[in-house]
């Protein structure tokens, strides 16, 4: 449980820098559907800002899978580095 909050908080920060948000949004309001500023480039700068903040390498085959919330990233960054 420690893994997933430090997670969820460092990709909280990377959230709030990329598109602009709020810093007390909920993560369940962290959906492509609720982000106007949600478009493929900002997909690609969060993308680049994850495999920087988290020092991995997110293949382009996983990159769709990560288009869609909050939630479904931070999982996808535990089995990735645990």
């Amino acid at each position: 449980m420690r893994v997933y909050k430090m997670y969820n908080e460092q990709l909280k920060k990377i959230f709030i820098d990329i598109f602009g948000l709020d810093t007390d949004i909920n993560q369940e309001n962290i959906n492509i559907n609720a982000i106007n500023e949600w478009d493929s480039l900002n997909h690609l700068n969060l993308i680049i800002s994850i495999e920087s903040e988290f020092d991995i390498n997110i293949p382009p085959e996983d990159i769709p899978h990560l288009y869609s919330d909050f939630n479904m990233i931070v999982k996808y960054l535990i089995n990735k580095i645990s």
